[in-house]
């Protein structure tokens, strides 16, 4: 009998490390929270960047087919500053996520310029690129607890243009608004993938 118990304890030991990581990694009910705006820049960057971030977030967690998200645009719709207050504040007793057991709520947390002066068949020319950082973390809503965190780098450069795309300042450059929104998506990408990779770690 004693000999039973020992096994049953020993193989309990060694599948403890699945258990504990199978919770986000089955394929769990996920809400994309709308991504907030912690940059210091100009009011130029505006709510629809960040939604744009927001639903590249959304799509490339779809592709990897690992979660069961919320609809998108239900939660856009919805989530307010009040509500998303209430949200953060007690996710466990929100009637807005309608069985969510994770959120990802992340943040735009700088965008930056560089400038580069050059010469092109004797002409001068100004080019600038656009540096993007943004972060993430997955909440258990249940208990509130962070479970898993990301951060992202990522970078644009062009060479400016006046036409046609509206211009953004950030800092003392003016920037194209292609080359923002191109640097805000590439960054979203690759927090995703940061996500992924520290998921697969933690499952080892």
């Amino acid at each position: 009998m004693a000999r039973k118990i020992f096994l049953a304890i020993f193989a309990l030991l060694i599948m403890l490390p699945e258990i504990c990581a199978a919770g986000i990694l089955d394929y769990p009910r996920t809400a994309v929270i709308p991504f907030t705006k912690k940059a210091a820049v100009s009011p130029d960057i505006n709510w629809d960047d960040q939604i744009n971030v927001t639903a590249v977030v959304y799509d490339e967690l779809f592709q990897t087919g690992k979660f069961d998200l919320l609809d998108r645009e239900y939660l856009q719709d919805i989530l307010n500053e009040q509500v998303l207050q209430e949200l953060m504040s007690k996710p466990a007793e929100s009637t807005y996520l309608e069985g969510a057991e994770y959120l990802v709520v992340g943040s735009i947390d700088g965008l930056s310029t560089k400038k580069r002066v050059g010469e092109v068949f004797g002409f001068g020319s100004n080019r600038y690129t656009v540096v993007a950082r943004l972060s993430a973390r997955v909440i258990d809503v249940e208990t509130s607890r962070v479970v898993l965190t990301g951060r992202a780098v990522a970078e644009s450069t062009i060479k400016l243009t006046k036409a046609p795309f509206r211009i953004i300042r950030i800092g003392s450059h003016d920037v194209n608004e292609e080359l923002v929104s191109d640097a805000l998506d590439k960054a979203a990408v690759a927090l995703v993938d940061n996500l992924m990779a520290h998921m697969k770690y933690a499952r080892g």
